[in-house]
């Protein structure tokens, strides 16, 4: 889907295989921030970090698009964010100083 938008996937796992229930959180985590680089970014490259230690696993995905707000208000991120909350974790999304966007999720195990 990325490459289909312009952007150069880099995907870094370490640590997996990932216990089901978090699998399934992150994997919605990762659906929804792609859908909103491909939609909203504009961006030439799209980094994906999944990382699990047996406590917790963490997402992040940084782009180096446009780095605002989406054009349109949807639910994604909202509803991302209460699913996440649900489970215990964490949530941060926003414009990087450096440019691009930022979408990071940490869930305990």
């Amino acid at each position: 889907m990325l490459r289909a938008a312009g952007a150069e996937p880099v995907v870094r796992v370490t640590g997996t295989p990932l216990p089901e229930a978090l699998d399934g959180l992150l994997g919605w985590a990762a659906r929804e921030g792609v859908t909103n680089v491909v939609r909203h970014a504009d961006a030439t490259r799209c980094q994906i970090d999944v990382t699990y230690d047996g406590t917790a696993a963490t997402l992040e995905i940084v782009d180096n698009g446009r780095g605002g707000p989406p054009e349109s208000t949807g639910s994604g991120l909202a509803g991302l964010a209460e699913r996440v909350r649900a489970a215990g974790g964490s949530i941060e999304a926003g414009p990087r100083e450096a440019g691009g966007f930022r979408l990071w999720v940490a869930v305990p195990a």
